[in-house]
């Protein structure tokens, strides 16, 4: 899987980005849905456009290729990890303290969104 990186660095087109913040999450939790189902090779783009009300023509405007838009799934998702994670360490004073923290904002983290665990899981040479 290689994904090319728009003229801005992204995984995704600045139609994408122009697109109401709600209509960018619910596609991205549409597309999270179908790869944590389906797994990548399986997931279509049409699938995630049915599920997402979107046409197919669209999706592709806001993501070339079936691999930026599981980059921009994925990204999604660590940029929440992290802030999660930032969050805990924020409060925690000595060392020890901040390592529980961590691990307990990772465990929340992962019962709370695991369809992006079946993803990350899958992407391991494990998964």
């Amino acid at each position: 899987m290689h994904a090319e990186l728009t003229e801005q660095g992204r995984p995704f087109t600045e139609t994408f980005a122009r697109l109401p913040a709600e209509k960018r999450a619910h596609i991205l939790r549409v597309a999270k849905r179908v790869f944590a189902r389906k797994g990548y090779a399986v997931a279509s783009i049409n699938e995630v456009a049915r599920e997402a009300g979107v046409s197919v023509g669209g999706l592709y405007r806001y993501f070339p290729t079936k691999d930026d838009l599981l980059l921009t799934v994925i990204e999604s998702g660590v940029e929440t990890l992290e802030a999660a994670l930032e969050e805990a360490m924020s409060d925690a004073r000595d060392p020890l303290e901040r390592i529980e923290a961590v691990v307990r904002a990772a465990i929340l983290h992962a019962t709370r969104d695991p369809e992006m665990v079946r993803i990350y899981i899958a992407g391991t040479p494990h998964g």
